[in-house]
């Protein structure tokens, strides 16, 4: 699994069964005596290799994308004391130094099912067959107190005694070296525990911030022609702890990176001064209920069940995450009382005020791809160069055992077991969904239609 999902290495110009032709291994041709000599060393005879795997050729994919990356490197910066400084999916300069016993040791101790959430969406019989299924399967496993306990991630304390500001290249094309720039400012939101009222009155600050082209932080950004467009995304509140990012792409010049950065901070300084209109608060009110109450528009059982897990993998309540009147009621009556004054003091306090922030730029680098391509090439050659001959025949006929195995057919037997759905599986009755109607929605004086669809 580790060799095919994760890395391994590969034989560069191998045949397509894995063996390795007499020219890949020593050069071929006609050579003169001092050659001939020098091929008397083992290690002259050896076969260049290259690292293969899924993983890591899809993670190589997702680090040549600027805005991906800008986004892993923040995270990485703005979380020096916790696991969010490392990457889930893995930096391929440092997946090659995972190793088989490190990666079983991590599967046996953090993939079990005490560190699983399950749900299950459907009608009642659906929901209970499903469900005494997984008892089956899981029970016999018991609960693993140690596997959850170090599963468990701390909360970043607010430790930067000034914004950190850092400077990163990323792999251009030729030419491009001279625009291109990239900003992102991303903050660190809570440091414990937020209510869910202020979670809700974060979503509605985002909304406030970024939400339409008209809203101030957008339009300010985007009226300015420093750059191509916007990035960032604002509001994430799917980890344990809230982070608000916004930025800039394209940007033409070295200096309009400054320009940016005290764009953003000044837009936002000019809020906290000036507030927020009645209507645009509202505005915003009202597409956050709707959205609460109808969905994003997808699977709404997958809505419900992603929604959870923002507290759900925190062992938190999955309930506090989809039950939202309560904290809906508490945020209108705050704002009945205060008005812009809850948001203006939001921005005031976590974000103009709040040092643990991250100003990340990128810069084009049109050699960068060539020096990291060079830098895995020593990082293999010398690892080889270490490797007995043992241990490099182990690796050739380990890449034949796998070709072998990505070559070969699935029996009828296992084809039979997998599951299938036929004509005859599928019920052919219409199904008639009720219509609701409802006067005056939201107090807009609209006649809303509704229908599952």
């Amino acid at each position: 699994v580790l060799r095919q999902e994760g890395w391994r290495y590969d034989v560069v110009g191998a045949n397509e069964d894995g063996t390795v032709s007499d020219d890949e291994s020593d050069g071929g041709g006609e050579r003169d005596l001092a050659d001939v000599n020098y091929a008397l060393d083992s290690m002259i005879n050896r076969a260049e290799f290259e690292y293969k795997g899924v993983v890591f050729s899809e993670m190589k994919g997702a680090y040549s994308d600027p805005e991906g990356l800008i986004d892993r490197i923040s995270q990485t910066l703005l979380f020096p004391d916790n696991s969010y400084r490392f990457d889930s999916g893995g930096d391929p300069a440092v997946i090659p130094t995972l190793t088989r016993d490190e990666f079983v040791s991590f599967y046996k101790k953090y993939y079990h099912p005490t560190n699983s959430r399950l749900f299950v969406a459907g009608d009642e019989s659906d929901v209970y067959h499903a469900l005494s299924q997984a008892d089956r399967y899981m029970s016999p496993m018991g609960y693993n107190p140690e596997s959850r306990k170090d599963s468990a991630i701390v909360y970043q304390k607010r430790t930067f005694h000034k914004p950190v500001f850092e400077r990163r290249p990323y792999a251009a094309a030729p030419g491009e070296g001279d625009s291109g720039f990239m900003l992102c400012i991303t903050w660190l939101l809570n440091t414990q525990p937020t209510t869910s009222m202020m979670q809700l009155a974060w979503i509605v600050l985002d909304s406030l911030l970024l939400g339409k082209p008209s809203s101030p932080l957008t339009k300010a950004l985007e009226d300015s022609n420093l750059g191509e467009s916007t990035i960032g995304g604002g509001l994430d509140d799917t980890l344990l702890q809230s982070t608000f990012s916004i930025g800039m792409k394209g940007l033409k010049k070295r200096e309009d990176v400054n320009v940016l950065e005290g764009l953003i901070m000044n837009t936002l300084h000019k809020l906290d001064s000036d507030g927020f209109s009645e209507d645009d608060i509202a505005s915003s009110m009202n597409t956050i209920e709707f959205s609460l109450r109808e969905g994003g528009g997808g699977l709404r059982g997958m809505e419900i069940f992603l929604g959870a897990l923002s507290q759900w993998n925190y062992d938190q309540s999955p309930r506090e995450a989809i039950i939202y009147e309560d904290a809906l009621k508490m945020l209108k009556d705050e704002i009945a009382r205060t008005g812009s004054n809850l948001f203006q003091q939001m921005i005031r306090d976590t974000l103009i005020s709040n040092n643990h922030r991250v100003s990340l730029e990128l810069y084009p680098s049109a050699n960068l791809e060539e020096e990291q391509l060079q830098d895995q090439k020593i990082q293999i050659s010398t690892a080889q160069s270490r490797m007995s001959d043992g241990e490099y025949q182990n690796i050739i006929d380990e890449g034949i055992k796998l070709k072998q195995l990505q070559a070969m057919e699935e029996t009828p037997e296992v084809i039979a077991s997998n599951p299938s759905l036929s004509i005859s599986d599928i019920d052919s009755t219409p199904v008639e969904y009720p219509i609701h109607v409802e006067d005056n929605f939201a107090k807009s004086g609209i006649q809303l239609v509704l229908h599952e669809v």
